[in-house]
């Protein structure tokens, strides 16, 4: 689990162009909801703000006390650990019926700490992926993170706005202190381009959505960055935003975990280890209704 994860991925990969059509209209409850924005289109001065409330997550102490963890960045790395890839059949967040959901509340996570822990007043930013698809070595955004590694230094990150950072939680299921890599595989990088991003928006419905982008989109982002991965709520909104109906579709998903037999229903919860309030997966099915009111810009 690489820093891009949950610093810059975490923050949300976008699909298309920067000029995007609204979702939808927003409910009553969320008349002016925020806009996400595309992560080039900030200033320097809203680019340093960002990083300064990253690293003071990283300085802000556990609450959970868990799996090595020291920081509060620590704890959001424990709770995809604990709860993804459990090797026993367990995982609640890959192969599921509320993958889409739990990772975009997941993102919600992140973004209330680092307003209410850290202070972040700017605006929450997505990597346009699909932009960079063609060449993730020269995408301006990974530069402005710190770039890549190299194989001299195993692919250790040594500059940039957290090359000082030491991970105490994973890789993996593993706890143990170790730097920030980054390596990238521009073969693996094209699943996130244009041809893979509208395959997956001509999907008739939610079950087939989710899927077909977990293989491509979604593995882009972990493959082509060796670890890294993108966060797709917008790519998922924007799908969303062209039928209604879409926004509760849960035929045929799949279950509340890997190999469980209990099917996912819009009262499954998305457990964040109270570092949050429980949801579920019918209060974030949309981004403007529920718990959450943002759109994409």
């Amino acid at each position: 689990m690489s820093l891009f994860f949950l610093s810059l991925l975490f923050s949300v990969f976008a699909s298309s162009a920067l000029a995007r059509p609204m979702a939808r209209q927003s409910s009553s409850t969320c008349s002016t909801p925020d806009r996400r924005v595309d992560w080039t289109s900030l200033s320097s001065g809203q680019k340093s703000d960002y990083f300064e409330a990253v690293n003071c997550l990283k300085a802000a102490p556990s609450k959970l006390h868990m799996n090595n963890a020291q920081s509060l960045y620590d704890d959001l790395v424990v709770i995809h650990q604990t709860q993804a890839d459990t090797g026993a059949g367990t995982d609640s967040w890959h192969f599921v019926g509320q993958f889409m959901h739990v990772h975009r509340y997941y993102v919600h996570l992140y973004e209330t700490l680092l307003r209410n822990e850290c202070g972040y007043t700017g605006p929450m930013v997505y990597w346009n992926e699909e932009r960079d698809a063609d060449s993730y070595s020269n995408s301006a955004t990974i530069q402005d993170f710190g770039g890549f590694g190299s194989n001299n230094n195993n692919w250790q990150v040594s500059q940039g706005p957290f090359s000082n950072w030491t991970f105490h939680v994973g890789p993996g299921s593993n706890n143990y202190d170790h730097p920030i890599t980054r390596a990238v595989n521009e073969r693996q990088a094209r699943s996130s381009g244009k041809w893979y991003v509208d395959g997956v928006k001509t999907q008739k419905t939610f079950a087939d959505f989710k899927d077909l982008l977990y293989d491509t989109l979604h593995i882009a982002g972990h493959n082509g960055l060796g670890g890294g991965r993108g966060d797709i709520s917008n790519v998922w909104a924007e799908w969303q935003g062209t039928d209604d109906a879409r926004i509760h579709d849960l035929a045929d998903a799949g279950t509340e975990t890997q190999k469980g037999s209990t099917p996912t229903t819009p009262q499954t919860q998305l457990y964040m280890y109270d570092l949050i309030k429980t949801a579920t997966v019918a209060d974030v099915a949309s981004t403007t209704e529920g718990l959450l009111c943002y759109t994409y810009q």
